[in-house]
């Protein structure tokens, strides 16, 4: 009878109408091209993170086994609400490479260069404008959007946020956390009841 008189409800999101399951969808250039690069290089930063655990690592990690058999840790600069980013730095062989990945706006600011066929070029205005676009739509198309960036640094003893300078912008890897399969219809049924839906998030 209570159910009966309701004209508005008033849902969570996460986990009442999603999967509470964050999940990788896309994995893209800076123009926005599908790119296996940017996921590898997503992979090694996710894959040697020992900071607190979260779903967007989790989520790179258990999308699809990648071999990284020759890499090895070598030190990791951990994640922080000013920065909003983390970093590692990895070996192979003799070249050590820093990999950072965070919030786009903040990766944007520590780069100098861009991935374009695989080699490196200026980032200037024309190219910031551009992946700020992509951002822009794949944020507004509902995903989470991280910023991927690297470079190769010297051999010494340890590594500090100071060396997040001068990089090479890779791309963007993208989240989503799934509506529910009975999320539609259900929807649909308390429109038809006359039930008005809002999102409380």
């Amino acid at each position: 009878e209570a159910a009966g008189d309701v004209n508005c409800l008033l849902l969570d999101k996460t986990g009442t109408i999603t999967e509470n399951r964050i999940v990788l969808v896309k994995y893209v250039d800076p123009a926005g091209e599908p790119s296996d690069d940017v996921l590898y290089t997503a992979y090694l930063n996710s894959n040697f993170h020992t900071g607190v655990s979260n779903p967007l690592d989790n989520a790179v990690r258990t999308f699809r086994p990648l071999d990284i058999s020759g890499y090895k840790k070598i030190d990791e600069i951990p994640f922080d609400f000013t920065r909003r980013r983390d970093s590692m730095v990895v070996e192979k062989g003799a070249e050590r490479t820093l990999i950072s990945k965070g919030a786009p706006e903040e990766i944007f600011k520590i780069c100098s260069t861009h991935q374009k066929n695989g080699v490196p070029h200026a980032f200037g205005p024309d190219i910031i404008s551009q992946v700020n676009g992509q951002f822009q739509k794949l944020s507004s198309e509902g995903f989470r959007v991280l910023g991927v960036a690297m470079k190769i640094v010297p051999v010494r003893a340890a590594y500090d946020a100071s060396d997040e300078s001068a990089m090479t912008f890779c791309g963007f890897v993208a989240f989503l956390d799934p509506p529910k399969a009975t999320a539609t219809e259900t929807i649909r049924e308390m429109e038809a009841l006359g039930i008005e839906i809002k999102i409380l998030t």
